[in-house]
């Protein structure tokens, strides 16, 4: 496998070099990752874009229990992040 950082894992890494290997763009949330891939030159993007595009969409229509069960499967999504993604999405935070 190719030369990375030995803090990402198995998955990561070959999720990252598909990604290279097709020439497509990359789905990954863990920072580090996506650093990692950055500095690789590939596009990225994270769940909460495929979230969002899923709400204009109109295929989801209540984003903070999808949001809630990212967070609850072990996702970390910091408060701050949290309402501001709400707010753009058009949902209140209680």
């Amino acid at each position: 496998m190719d030369a990375f950082p030995q803090y990402l894992h198995l998955g990561e890494r070959e999720a990252i070099l598909l990604a290279e290997e097709m020439n497509a763009e990359l789905l990954i949330d863990d920072r580090a990752a996506r650093i990692v891939a950055h500095t690789r030159g590939l596009a990225h993007f994270g769940s909460l874009r495929v979230l969002k595009h899923g709400k204009e969409l109109g295929l989801v229509n209540h984003v903070r229990p999808v949001l809630d069960d990212l967070i609850l499967s072990g996702s970390y999504i910091g408060k701050n992040l949290y309402v501001e993604f709400l707010r753009q999405v058009g949902q209140a935070v209680e």
